[in-house]
C-alpha cells in the first residue's frame, strides 16, 4: 500500500551501535499497479564498517492493510573494515575501527589475535607496540617492541591466533632482534635498515 510508505519504514544499525531511519526518496508503481518499488536513502555521512538494515514492524502493508512483521532485509559495508599495520610476508597484521588486532593470511578473512580469551587491541599492554604478524616455519607469531625499555618480544600463537607463549628477544639492537627484523620484514628499532647495517 503506497500510503503506508514513509520515513519510518526502514532502520539502519551503524557500526557504532546507533540506529537511524532511512529516508524515503521515491516510489515507483509497476505498470500493472500490483507492486511498488520504494527507494530509500540510508545515510549522509558513512562510518566505516558493517551496516544492518531492518524493516520496522507494522509500517508497510499490502493493499488489504496486512502489515509486515519486523525483519532483517540486508547487510552492507562502507570502506575497509580493517587497516593495515604491516603487510610484509605471507601474513598481514591489521586492525579494525576499534583498534583490535587481526592476522590476515593472503586475502582470507582476518582472524582475531587473542591472549587466552582477550582480543588484543592497540595500547592493551603499556609501552608495547604490535609490529607484525607472520607464519614462520609453520608457526604463527606476533612481533612486539617496547621503545621505553628498548626490548623486543615474540609471541608464539596457535593455529587460531591465540597466544601459546612469549619470549623476550633482547634489546632492539641485539643480534637476535636484528634477526627478527629480517624474519618479519620490519625495521623495529627505527634505524632505517631491516636487520644489520
Amino acid at each position: 500500500n503506497l500510503a503506508t510508505l514513509d520515513n519510518n519504514d526502514i532502520k539502519v544499525l551503524a557500526p557504532n551501535g546507533t540506529f537511524q531511519n532511512a529516508t524515503l526518496v521515491s516510489t515507483t508503481p509497476s505498470s500493472d499497479r500490483k507492486t511498488v518499488t520504494a527507494t530509500y536513502k540510508i545515510f549522509d555521512v558513512g562510518i566505516i564498517g558493517g551496516y544492518s538494515i531492518f524493516l520496522q514492524e507494522n509500517q508497510v502493508s499490502d493493499i488489504n492493510y496486512n502489515f509486515l512483521a519486523s525483519q532483517s532485509i540486508g547487510l552492507f559495508s562502507v570502506g575497509s573494515l580493517y587497516t593495515s599495520v604491516e603487510s610484509t610476508g605471507n601474513t598481514k597484521l591489521v586492525k579494525d575501527s576499534s583498534n583490535k588486532f587481526y592476522a590476515q593470511v593472503g586475502s582470507n578473512t582476518p582472524v582475531g589475535i587473542k591472549n587466552i580469551t582477550t582480543h588484543i587491541y592497540e595500547g592493551i599492554y603499556t609501552g608495547w607496540q604490535a609490529l607484525a604478524a607472520e607464519t614462520v616455519n609453520g608457526e604463527n607469531q606476533i612481533l612486539w617492541k617496547n621503545a621505553g625499555s628498548n626490548t623486543m618480544q615474540v609471541w608464539r600463537m596457535n593455529s587460531s591466533w591465540v597466544r601459546v607463549s612469549g619470549q623476550i628477544i633482547g634489546t632492539l639492537t641485539s643480534s637476535a632482534a636484528l634477526a627478527q627484523e629480517i624474519i618479519f620484514g620490519v625495521d623495529a628499532n627505527g634505524d632505517g635498515v631491516i636487520g644489520k647495517k
